[in-house]
C-alpha cells in the first residue's frame, strides 16, 4: 500500500522542470486567461455543529467541493480513531444570498444563504429541500483568502493538462514529454516508469487520469480523476516572487496517507506556446535504490 502511494505522489504532485525538448526563452509572455466571473461570489466555509457537511468550498470558477459529515471509525491494530473524508463534487449558481449546489451528475445538493454580521459571514442557513424549506442554521467559520495577488487570481482555476515532461534520475536516467490525452494519465506515466526502472513493485488502478487540477484564493486545492476519486488538501505560497508554493493533501480512502511538498507555478514555454506550468519534484528509495522523479504539467484553461 505505502509503494502505491508513494508511486501515485511522485506521479501526481511532484516535479523539477524537465528542461528536455523545451524551447529556450528568457521572457515567456504571460498565457492569456479568462476573467473569472465568479470570484467576489466564492467562498469557503468551515461549517460547526451536526451539519450535514463539514466544510463547503465554492470556487472561482464555479465549482462546489462538500465535505460530507461521517462517522469516525477505530484502526484495527492501534484502535485509534480515523477519518476517512468522503466528498461531493458539482458546481453551484447563485442568486442573491443564495447558493444552488448541484453535483458532477447535475442532481440537486442544497441551497447555501449566508448570514452576515457587519459584513462578516457568521452563520449560514443549508436547505436540503429543492423547494427552500425546512432550512438548518449553523455557525460557520469562513477561511481568508491568502492572497489577492495577479498571480494568485491567474493559479486559482480549473486546468486541463496539455504536455506532462518527466524526468527520471538516480537508479535510472531517463526522460518522456506526455502529449494529451496521456499527458494526464498516471496509469502511462507508471508504464513509462516501470519500463525504465522494472523491479518498481506498484499498481495502479484503471482510470487515474487526471481531469481537473483546482486551487482556489482560500487555500483549497483539488485534483479529480477519471475513475471519481477526489484529492482535496491545502496550498499557501512560500515565495510568491518566484511562483513557490507549499502543499498538503490526503487522499479519500485509507490507503492514502498525508503527504506534502513544495511546487512552482510559473510561466514556461514549450512549441512555440506559453503555459503555466505546475512543477514538483520527489525521491523514494526502494530495493536500495533512489529514483528521483520530477514531472512539470503544461496547463491550460479548462
Amino acid at each position: 500500500m505505502k509503494k502505491y502511494f508513494i508511486i501515485l505522489t511522485l506521479t501526481c504532485i511532484l516535479p523539477l522542470f524537465c528542461a528536455c525538448e523545451k524551447d529556450k526563452d528568457d521572457n515567456p509572455d504571460t498565457p492569456e486567461l479568462k476573467t473569472l466571473d465568479l470570484q467576489e461570489k466564492a467562498v469557503s466555509l468551515s461549517i460547526k455543529g451536526d451539519a450535514p457537511f463539514t466544510s463547503i468550498v465554492l470556487t472561482e470558477t464555479g465549482k462546489a467541493i462538500l465535505t460530507k459529515a461521517v462517522e469516525k471509525t477505530m484502526a484495527p491494530a492501534t484502535r485509534a480513531e480515523i477519518y476517512v473524508p468522503e466528498y461531493i463534487y458539482g458546481r453551484y449558481v447563485v442568486t442573491g444570498d443564495v447558493y444552488t449546489i448541484y453535483d458532477d451528475n447535475n442532481r440537486f445538493v442544497c441551497h447555501l444563504m449566508l448570514l452576515r454580521d457587519e459584513g462578516v459571514i457568521t452563520s449560514a442557513t443549508i436547505f436540503l429541500n429543492s423547494e427552500v424549506q425546512e432550512g438548518t442554521t449553523y455557525a460557520v467559520q469562513q477561511i481568508s483568502n491568502i492572497s489577492d495577488s495577479d498571480l494568485t487570481q491567474d493559479l486559482c482555476r480549473n486546468w486541463n493538462i496539455r504536455y506532462t515532461h518527466i524526468t527520471l534520475d538516480g537508479a535510472v536516467k531517463a526522460t518522456k514529454v506526455f502529449e494529451a490525452p496521456e499527458a494526464s494519465s498516471f496509469n502511462a506515466f507508471l508504464a513509462y516508469a516501470k519500463e525504465k526502472a522494472p523491479q518498481l513493485d506498484a499498481e495502479l488502478e484503471e482510470g487515474m487520469s487526471i481531469t481537473d487540477i483546482m486551487f482556489t484564493q482560500s487555500g483549497s486545492f483539488i485534483v479529480l480523476f477519471k475513475n471519481g476519486k477526489i484529492f482535496v488538501g491545502n496550498w499557501s505560497w512560500k515565495n510568491e516572487k518566484t511562483g513557490e508554493l507549499s502543499y498538503s493533501w490526503e487522499g479519500g480512502e485509507k490507503i492514502y496517507t498525508y503527504e506534502s511538498g513544495k511546487a512552482t507555478f510559473t510561466v514556461e514555454t514549450y512549441k512555440k506556446e506559453d503555459f503555466y506550468t505546475l512543477t514538483l519534484s520527489a525521491s523514494v528509495t526502494d530495493g536500495g535504490k533512489t529514483y528521483n522523479i520530477a514531472i512539470a504539467f503544461n496547463l491550460e484553461e479548462k
